[in-house]
């Protein structure tokens, strides 16, 4: 199955920045990273600009100025957005472009000496203020979640998708993927054992944190770019993604040290961490099914398998 992520050419990228924003300078620059959107750095008028490019399949960029304008301090950072709208069939944002690089690429010893930043930025995401929000999973650009509960949430990553969204009709791929129905069963009942330990607060996540979505500078965060995923949950699902694509840094342990220091008591700390991979680990395993990428499906399962007996 190709890529969902958009293909404009140079020509048609200038055309939309000379039509709807500003002529560029010079030279536009493709930005590495990201499943989904296609990012185009660029300069006009003497600043620099970021502009991201959605498929009409996943949500528009509005929800990541609502959560600029609601969110955004400065223990953390989120670049502001200027410009949103509509071309054919896809969505664009275009946003300031801020300091610092991605941390795709950062050879192993660098990536490690900003775990601390990412740790403390991530905590910084959680101490948001929800209360002005309501219910529990992705919200939409009004900050509205359309769970009742967070278990509810949880146990939706099994459900069917109407047609026209990213996932529609999913279950589809059993029959015409890789993606192996027997498989996705045993990990969706280990989850669902793990349930009872998961509590029902609310925190803000960013659910898609670290590498190509955190921007890195001088030992500090300067970024976190990408919110299209943000959920309201559990905050330990944030340290469970983290822990997810930094395998080799200790960070469950980590986390637990920062926690301790700060004297803060999470209760079923493990448990919960264990639950959060299992959903991390099925929602990764249908969306590369879902883009065709084999590999990365075999990877994630066989990562997982050996934590089901």
């Amino acid at each position: 199955m190709p890529s969902v992520k958009p293909q404009l050419t140079d020509e048609e990228v200038r055309t939309l920045l000379t039509e709807r924003f500003a002529a560029p300078d010079g030279e536009l620059r493709l930005v590495e990273g990201g499943q989904i959107a296609q990012t185009v750095a660029f300069t006009a008028n003497g600043q620099a600009y970021i502009l991201r490019i959605n498929p009409p399949t996943v949500p528009n960029f509005e929800k990541d100025a609502y959560i600029y304008r609601r969110y955004a301090t400065p223990r953390l950072p989120i670049p502001p957005i200027y410009q949103l709208g509509t071309m054919g069939w896809l969505s664009y944002a275009i946003s300031q472009m801020m300091p610092g690089k991605n941390m795709i690429g950062l050879p192993t010893a660098e990536v490690a000496s900003y775990v601390p930043a990412l740790i403390e930025t991530l905590d910084a995401i959680h101490a948001s203020d929800v209360s002005s929000s309501t219910g529990y999973g992705a919200f939409d650009e009004h900050g509205i979640g359309p769970y009742h509960s967070w278990r509810e949430f949880m146990i939706s990553v099994g459900d069917e998708h109407e047609p026209g969204s990213f996932y529609g009709r999913w279950h589809s791929l059993f029959d015409d993927t890789f993606l192996a129905r027997d498989v996705w069963d045993r990990i969706y009942a280990a989850m669902m054992r793990l349930l009872d330990y998961c509590p029902e607060q609310r925190w803000l996540l960013h659910a898609d944190y670290a590498f190509g979505n955190v921007l890195v500078q001088d030992g500090r965060i300067t970024a976190v770019l990408d919110w299209a995923n943000a959920m309201y949950g559990d905050f330990l699902f944030d340290v469970a993604w983290l822990d997810h694509v930094l395998p080799d840094h200790q960070i469950l342990d980590r986390c637990a040290a920062y926690y301790a220091a700060q004297g803060r008591t999470i209760i079923h700390y493990r448990e919960r961490l264990l639950c959060y991979r299992y959903l991390i680990t099925l929602d990764s395993m249908r969306f590369y099914a879902k883009v065709g990428k084999e590999a990365e499906y075999i990877a994630m399962r066989d990562q997982i398998l050996p934590t089901l007996g």
